[in-house]
């Protein structure tokens, strides 16, 4: 374009999007475009967009005046093309970002490569990795081996050629692509090696020698693909070579370490990918690598294929779903032809057939899923693929002792599934779950956990493995309910957290099996568990179903107890009718049984449902018959309960100076005990009494130090009364905004877990906020209420106690 001529139209809406600060991707969102089409319209590769797409860009943009005026008569006028650069129209689409462009913009292809280079071009977009490109470019300065090791299909190969060709002017000897997934033959390594390079060999000299003698002096990078079905013989080149040819670097990629000196080893991610959660917004998707992914795949097969908010869900759970492995959405985006993202989601499960390429030209191994996996699986040894296959009963990760005794369990020799294990992370089909103080954990990828699944169930092993599965976790709940209120709460909490879908699993199996005995005692086990960390829905339906099903062959204890906690989570999701009977029931049978302490435990629990049904009366004398019978068996914790729920009821009558000694007396012995969730349920109660009592300075600090244990806990339930006592406590200091956007958070939060707020309390908590919505007027108040349920919770805690 000669000077002063007015810009392309191309030009013109990269200065817009830059100027409103946008990628290339938001822009798309916004505009309902493809993010490929604004990249071909800025780079010149569509010169005349139509009439309907400049409207949409205008309008998301907010173009108006002039401003509209100059992009339609862009858009109208074709540019004379530039043919001092000739090579610029002959750009390949390549994968990448410049360093000098905007966080999500797509680099111009890059020109042909020059001859000292064999790097394939690519003729797909490279989405993302701006992380791991700089990463390996940091490392090849100092390693002269880097091996990207990672399962199949994790996008070692592509990664290291995009990689290598970034690094192309450190190298004057050139960047040099091996290709060896078609060689079969060990022997071959080394020829393959010279030929690639293009290194003619005199009669009579050996291939290795003749290498040697090239490489000695040149400052090169080999990019060596595919090295683990030949593992021993590219080790040994790769010593032998770096070992005489000081100025060689080499950019290996391998499912299974090298294992040489020097060697750097560096585990290829998946791509980002979004965590489902019924909030998540489309602006929000889009910054994950997995998404872009497959938006870009699913655009390249079907160009007018568009994500709305709709699909938002579904587009987070097939990304999250394969584990961001980039073979597997590159695989599934192609089904979007005959199937909506929700159809190919609900086809997942198993289905390595849905998982295909539609590429002919690529590689038999890599043309499905399965076939990319058998290639790993076949190169096991035997005892690898059993506790492969083992593996794979897993949901969600494991440890070493869940592996040794479930997967590995029917072996004599258990200390043997650590070396298997090991092996198996070694060849990168189980990944290390992360560092975590009391315990290392490993997992499978989603994909791959499918394919040993496969295995497993066509191997005959599959019901004693998943019989192993269930009991060990239900010993794993019982054990861990013991320490929920202890000092050693935090910790117990989050390893079953880490475990849930191992506990969801193992209640499936017993519900499948009709082993309903251990359902109910694992469910049992783990209502506490699910109180805390807000899963009250969740917990309820797996009561209801067991219970359903229980017979006369469940013990009365085990009944009692399900029927008593099942009761527990209905009282606290505010269906005190479905509650009491529950727990009446559970009152009867433990009296007949003579079990004082869980006669205690449901007096307690009927008092409360009693108490919001409104029979004060009948509430006391539960709760003090609760307090006598656990202070005959010194229960503790049933006393500081029982003192509590007093406090609670005196409360309600507005005896706030009893209902203060009470609670004080409650909060004392749960900090005696060390059980956190309690004090910080005394402390929430205690700072309300107070505040009803004028003392608001004195009732923020209890607050902000029961939001503090609840925050540390994941005490949902905890943080939600929380947000609802500062917002009381702002109506009162007269900051109307602040009041109803933290009830709107809380309001939010407490729809996410099941947990409303009691009918008597609601009725008490909205009068609180009356004078703030009279302030702010019914528009400004739905604003702040809509501003605080869209708030991420973590980061108003934060502030709160920031």
């Amino acid at each position: 374009m000669s000077s002063g001529a007015s810009p392309s139209f191309g030009d013109l809406l990269r200065q817009h999007r830059r100027a409103a600060e946008l990628t290339q991707e938001e822009l798309a969102a916004r505009a309902g475009l493809s993010a490929r089409g604004i990249n071909d319209l800025e780079r010149g590769a569509r010169r005349t967009p139509r009439r309907d797409t400049v409207a949409l860009l205008a309008d998301a943009l907010h173009l108006v005046g002039d401003e509209h005026a100059a992009f339609e008569a862009a858009a109208r006028h074709r540019p004379t093309p530039d043919l001092s650069h000739p090579t610029r129209t002959h750009r390949v689409r390549s994968e990448g970002v410049a360093d000098n462009e905007a966080p999500g913009e797509r680099m111009d292809a890059r020109p042909c490569l020059s001859v000292d280079h064999s790097l394939r071009i690519q003729l797909t977009s490279f989405v993302g990795r701006r992380h791991e490109m700089a990463e390996i470019g940091s490392l090849l300065a100092s390693a002269r081996l880097v091996t990207l090791t990672g399962a199949g299909g994790s996008g070692k190969t592509r990664l290291a050629i995009e990689a290598a060709a970034a690094l192309r002017e450190r190298f004057p000897g050139g960047v040099w692509m091996v290709e060896l997934a078609a060689l079969t033959d060990p022997h071959l390594v080394a020829d393959t090696v010279a030929r690639a390079l293009e290194i003619r060999q005199d009669s009579g000299v050996l291939v290795l020698q003749a290498l040697v003698d090239h490489l000695r002096s040149r400052r090169l990078l080999i990019v060596l693909d595919n090295c683990e079905h030949l593992i021993l013989a590219c080790a040994q080149l790769v010593e032998l070579l770096l070992g005489a040819c000081p100025h060689v670097r080499i950019l290996a990629t391998s499912r299974e370490a090298l294992r040489i000196p020097g060697e750097v080893v560096w585990l290829v991610p998946p791509l980002s990918r979004p965590v489902p959660h019924p909030l998540l917004l489309l602006q929000d998707l889009m910054r994950y690598e997995a998404v872009a992914l497959f938006l870009e795949r699913a655009q390249t097969v079907s160009p007018t294929f568009m994500v709305s908010g709709q699909d938002v869900q579904a587009v987070a759970e097939l990304c999250a779903r394969l584990d961001g492995l980039p073979l597997a959405i590159e695989m599934a985006a192609a089904r979007v032809k005959m199937l909506t993202v929700g159809e190919i989601v609900e086809r997942l499960d198993g289905s390595f057939r849905l998982l295909a390429a539609g590429s002919r030209t690529v590689s038999p191994r890599q043309q499905t899923l399965k076939a990319t996996l058998d290639w790993s699986h076949n190169l096991l040894a035997p005892a690898e693929q059993a506790l492969f296959r083992g593996l794979a009963v897993f949901a969600g990760g494991f440890t070493l002792r869940a592996a040794e005794q479930v997967a590995w369990g029917a072996h004599e020799d258990a200390t043997q599934a650590l070396d298997l294990l090991t092996s198996l992370a070694e060849k990168s089909l189980v990944v290390p779950g992360g560092d975590h103080t009391d315990e290392m954990r490993c997992r499978l990828l989603e994909p791959i956990r499918q394919y040993a699944l496969h295995y497993l169930e066509t191997s005959g092993e599959a019901i004693a493995v998943q019989e192993r599965h269930a009991q060990f976790f239900l010993a794993f709940a019982e054990a861990a309910e013991a320490y929920l209120e202890t000092p050693n709460q935090a910790v117990w909490l989050e390893r079953l957290e880490r475990d849930h879908d191992n506990l969801r699993a193992a209640l499936r199996w017993f519900a499948s099996r009709r082993e309903i005995a251990c359902g109910l005692r694992l469910a049992s086990a783990l209502w506490m568990f699910w109180f805390i960390r807000g899963y009250v829905p969740e917990g309820r339906e797996r009561f209801a179903e067991l219970l359903a099903l229980a017979g006369d062959g469940v013990p009365a204890a085990v009944c009692a107890s399900a029927l008593n906690n099942a009761g527990f989570l209905g009282r606290y999701a505010s269906d005190y009718a479905s509650a009491r009977p529950l727990i009446a029931e559970s009152l009867r049978i433990r009296r007949e049984l003579g079990d004082v302490k869980g006669t205690a435990d449901s007096m307690a629990n009927l008092g409360y449902v009693t108490l919001q049904l409104g029979d004060y009366t009948a509430a006391c004398a539960a709760y003090q018959e609760s307090l006598e019978l656990n202070r005959t068996v010194g229960n503790g914790q049933g006393i500081a309960d029982a003192l509590s729920h007093l406090a609670i009821a005196a409360a309600y009558k507005n005896d706030l100076a009893h209902a203060r000694a009470l609670n004080e007396e409650s909060l004392a012995l749960w900090r005696e005990l060390g059980d956190g969730q309690g004090v910080s349920w005394a402390l929430h109660q205690l700072g309300n009494i107070i505040l009803r009592q004028g003392e608001n300075e004195a009732a923020q600090a209890i607050f902000k130090e029961s939001l503090r244990i609840a925050r540390s806990l994941g005490l949902r339930w905890g943080i939600a009364w929380s947000l609802e006592d500062a917002a009381r406590l702002a109506a009162l200091q007269g900051l109307p905004g602040r009041a109803l956007r933290l009830a709107g958070c809380a309001a939010s939060l407490r729809r996410r877990i099941g947990m409303p707020l009691p009918p008597r309390e609601r009725a008490e908590f909205d009068a609180t906020l009356v004078p703030s919505r009279h302030a702010l007027g019914e528009t400004a108040s739905a604003a702040a209420w809509a501003e605080g349920e869209a708030m991420a919770v973590e980061q108003v805690v934060d502030d709160m106690l920031g």
